[in-house]
């Protein structure tokens, strides 16, 4: 409780340049090991789930392998035409030096995953982690004064997401400040990794793959579990790497005020 005491110290005398910073640096290293912690388990997770077949699989947590094909209409990509199962944009905007991001969203479908022996439902989520192949990512950058090629600008005037005024004419002041568009996508067809848990569908008709409720985990992702659990690992490695940087600064500054 020593810190709490220092912090509410600090917090009364209005010195707080010396002696919050180190409990800010403190609190953010235990954030990225929270963090680096949860990726770690999410890690474990994919490597411990063996790859099954939708032949042989049984309700339960479930990673299978299979094309994707939509169930019903598809999602389009936002700033170009394209028909995907799962589609995530980006806006930026540029000024005074720095970056602001001002939208961003992800869609997505229900859809099948066929993997030749046979075919399951998946039900993506709002909590669903969505990954994407480098293969399928595309950055439309406009500079200050310039309209928006006419599908980014369509978008912006039908999507409800997107609250911005940058829509309509080029003498609005949005349009004074360098843009940037960012789309990932997932095509129909492509091989997807999933893991969830499989249920028995409400009509009895079969399984389908949703969230698994004990993990709290469901991944769709362009990569397979190789390269998903690779870059899970490296991320893992830099979480609690800049975490410990944190807290060791943290109590050095804690340290060097005594």
């Amino acid at each position: 409780m020593v810190w709490w005491v220092e912090l509410g110290a600090a917090l009364q005398s209005g010195n707080l340049g010396s002696r919050i910073v180190p409990y800010v640096f403190i609190l953010g290293g235990l954030l990225f090991i929270w963090e680096g912690v949860r990726e770690w388990k999410r890690r474990r997770l994919v490597d411990d789930t063996p790859t099954e077949t939708v032949r042989s699989a049984a309700a339960g947590r479930t990673e299978l392998e299979g094309a994707g094909t939509p169930i019903g209409e598809p999602v389009e990509r936002p700033f170009a035409d394209g028909e995907c199962l799962v589609a995530r944009y980006r806006i930026d905007r540029a000024g005074g030096g720095s970056s602001k991001t001002i939208a961003t969203g992800t869609r997505w479908t229900a859809f099948e995953v066929d993997d030749g022996t046979g075919t399951m439902r998946v039900e993506p989520d709002d909590g669903t982690t969505f990954e994407f192949d480098s293969a399928h990512r595309r950055e439309v950058r406009v500079d200050g004064g310039e309209a928006e090629p006419p599908a980014i600008a369509e978008f912006c005037r039908a999507s409800s997401e997107v609250d911005t005024q940058a829509t309509d004419s080029v003498t609005r002041s949005y349009f004074a400040h360098d843009r940037r568009y960012i789309e990932w996508w997932i095509p129909v067809g492509t091989e997807v990794y999933v893991l969830g848990a499989a249920e028995l569908s409400e009509d009895d008709s079969g399984l389908v793959l949703r969230r698994d409720d004990t993990s709290d985990e469901f991944i769709v992702s362009a990569l397979g579990p190789s390269d998903a659990l690779s870059r899970t690992g490296h991320g893992v490695e830099s979480l609690l790497f800049i975490g410990l940087l944190f807290i060791g600064l943290g109590l050095y500054a804690l340290v060097a005020a005594m």
